[in-house]
């Protein structure tokens, strides 16, 4: 597990998947060892699907063809 803590009391765990977080202070692209501020959610959606093409899948399917 890969925690990130800051000084504010605010916490991320970017292990597993990329997944979408709200937080107080906005919204979040989280997972793959990233923590990625984002405008909002439609933002955030789109970066996971830029992402994810970029890269030809997620980490799980990737990870299924070697």
């Amino acid at each position: 597990m890969s925690n990130l803590r800051f000084t504010d009391g605010m916490s991320f765990d970017t292990s597993g998947p990329l997944r979408l977080a709200m937080r107080p202070d906005g919204a979040y692209v989280i997972g793959e060892g990233m923590l990625v501020p984002v405008r909002d959610l439609a933002e955030g959606r789109q970066l996971i699907e830029n992402i994810t093409k970029t890269r030809g899948g997620t980490r799980e399917q990737r990870e299924d063809t070697r």
